[in-house]
């Protein structure tokens, strides 16, 4: 048994190497492009590197251990053992060593990691993948490729291929089995923490052929073809292209900024985005929420500029993230910021921001590697990240990380260090499941709705604590803060189904002295989403925002009024007149505000918008 073990932890050893070697190869035919490099940036690559290839070398032993259990109870099955351990490995061995060198040539053509889309044009379009391939040096693609399989199966021969022998049942092996079972779920999943490792934990830099190297091809690979099937077609082709392309064209008219109310009395203020975890309309007593839940926001939004008909593109964070950042509307089944091939041809309000003098950073009580988050607010512009690892560990005080309070305090010490004008960006978290808070309530009662309201209410109070704080600040009377939440929430209406349009409906809010006398406390009932932020922000300071081609400004009057949002499969179609949810999988309305009303005109504008944002994913 501790033989078998051995062997096992060899195979672990050789497959960790056999990454190792890919990643050399990689740089050093990268090395034109990374030549201004200092000697730790490489070291950083190769650092970083190593929790993606712990997981990846952890999925090409599970096989042979998967057969070695049966071993321990069935003794004939040995011989097959012995017989596939080989062969699996040598398989492994020239797949990889393909791979990896189809993976150079993707990254020069492509500037992403061998994925899904590679796959697919390889299978489907040999012959455009061969002409394609034509300016590429092959001869060196060919021995790099033979090198590497070589040097791969010398040492796995020399080294690690090896004979298990036979084992006498023992009761103690059936405790092996979960031991090892749990060792391996730990590698796979990459340790016990909330989420399970994806590509941001390779992600350290904003120079993306950094983070790209220390990916791991196969792991990334792997990920890419389980997150897009590789014959992927748009599965919502409601219309003609030729009528869901004039649908969108007449959604989003051409509109001249002059029209625009101009709110700001400084060209370029700082800007601070509360992002608000889960905080739907329903706990703001101003936008027609209980009152009692957010008094300081309703006083923000009543002393600033309150929008008060605003939809959330979709229903988790994920989602809500990439909406209000890089105006791209949720795509339903999918999550664009799991694939950083596609998510970084989006653009981005930080990066817009950046190239107009704008210092951009992110604030977070959690884990920045959730979701993908860190990976994707790195390729945005975003230079530095403030996550769980810059807070005390007495302050981890809650499943998610520091609560609320801790992350103000530390957004304000941050604000006191910053050249201006700033785009500071702060993710809350206290208003995420399971609503623990660190501190009494006035809110009675421990069921569901009553545990949403504690803790919207305890974010509430934290907001009133840092406005407070920052009144004090030198840059408070030259500071935007813009408050908005990334999804609305079943809670505390309890809401019984996933497509709810009063869920989806959030706050925003512009609020601090930069804005104009004859602004403050106005209501802005445009219909919109999390999407226009992008456009209305960047309209405001005089900045180009077409590339933002499904944002539209929601203080100019010839901005037409509409909402889009998704949610699993399905999505709702939000106009001043009439609100349609349709089913994805059936094609079927299953909520209809205004059945009496012309249904066909609003539903073949949702289809439209369903449509193109989901065949831009996949060009993407």
């Amino acid at each position: 048994m501790r033989k078998s073990s051995f062997n096992f932890l060899k195979l672990f050893l050789f497959w960790i190497a056999s990454f190792l070697v890919h990643r050399i190869v990689f740089v050093l035919y990268h090395v034109t492009s990374i030549n201004q490099s200092k000697l730790s940036d490489y070291w950083q690559i190769f650092w970083h590197s190593i929790p993606l290839d712990l997981s990846m070398a952890a999925y090409f032993v599970a096989i042979p251990v998967v057969l070695f259990f049966f071993t321990l109870f069935f003794s004939k099955t040995n011989q097959l053992l012995n017989f596939c351990y080989p062969k699996i490995n040598y398989f492994f061995i020239v797949l990889i060593s393909i791979i990896d060198t189809i993976d150079l040539h993707i990254y020069t053509e492509w500037g992403t990691k061998v994925n899904s889309r590679a796959i697919d044009f390889l299978i489907n379009s040999p012959s455009e993948a061969l002409a394609s391939s034509a300016s590429s040096p092959l001869l060196l693609g060919i021995s790099l490729f033979l090198i590497q399989l070589f040097l791969l199966l010398w040492i796995y021969h020399k080294y690690i291929n090896c004979k298990f022998e036979k084992i006498n049942f023992k009761y103690s092996h059936v405790i092996a089995i979960p031991v090892y079972s749990l060792i391996l779920i730990l590698f796979l999943r990459g340790g016990t923490q909330l989420a399970p490792i994806n590509q941001s934990a390779a992600y350290f830099s904003n120079n993306s052929l950094y983070n790209h190297a220390a990916v791991n091809t196969e792991w990334n690979l792997m990920a890419s073809i389980l997150q897009n099937n590789i014959n992927a077609k748009n599965p919502y082709q409601f219309v003609s292209d030729s009528i869901a392309k004039n649908e969108i064209l007449d959604l989003y008219p051409t509109t001249n900024d002059e029209s625009s109310n101009q709110i700001l009395t400084i060209p370029k203020p700082n800007i601070v985005l509360v992002i608000l975890e889960s905080f739907t309309s329903d706990v703001v007593g101003t936008f027609g929420g209980e009152a009692n839940v957010c008094p300081s926001l309703s006083k923000i939004a009543n002393e600033g500029i309150a929008f008060d008909s605003i939809y959330a593109s979709g229903d988790r964070t994920d989602k809500g993230l990439i909406a209000i950042l890089s105006a791209f509307p949720s795509q339903a089944v999918r999550s664009i910021i799991h694939q950083p091939d596609k998510f970084e041809k989006l653009a981005s309000l930080p990066q817009s921001l950046k190239e107009n003098g704008y210092e951009p950073f992110f604030l977070y009580g959690g884990e920045s590697e959730f979701a993908n988050f860190k990976s994707y607010l790195l390729s945005t512009g975003i230079n530095h990240i403030v996550d769980r690892n810059n807070f005390e560990s007495s302050q981890m005080n809650s499943k998610w990380g520091a609560h609320d309070g801790y992350l103000f305090d530390k957004l304000n010490k941050e604000l006191e260090t910053k050249k201006q004008p700033f785009f500071a960006i702060t993710l809350t978290l206290s208003s995420h499941e399971p609503f623990e808070i660190p501190i009494e309530s006035s809110f009675k009662g421990e069921d569901l709705p009553q545990l949403f309201r504690k803790s919207a209410n305890y974010t509430d109070q934290c907001i009133e604590k840092f406005m407070q704080a920052a009144k004090k600040e030198k840059w408070y009377d030259q500071t935007l803060f813009v408050f908005v939440a990334d999804h609305g929430h079943r809670l505390p209406k309890s809401y019984s189904t996933a497509y709810d349009f009063r869920k989806f409906r959030i706050p925003l809010i512009f609020a601090g002295n930069v804005i104009k006398s004859e602004f403050r406390g106005k209501r802005i009932h445009m219909l919109g989403s999390q999407t226009d932020l992008a456009a209305t922000i960047l309209s405001q300071l005089k900045m180009e925002h077409q590339q933002f081609n499904w944002s539209k400004d929601l203080l100019n009057k010839d901005t037409k009024p509409f909402a889009f949002y998704s949610y699993d499969n399905g999505f709702g179609w939000v106009k001043p007149e009439q609100t349609i949810v349709q089913d994805n999988i059936n094609k079927q309305i299953i909520f209809n505000s205004q059945p009496k009303l012309n249904t066909e005109e609003n539903l073949q504008q949702g289809q439209s918008y369903m449509q193109k944002v989901f065949e831009q994913y996949l060009a993407y």
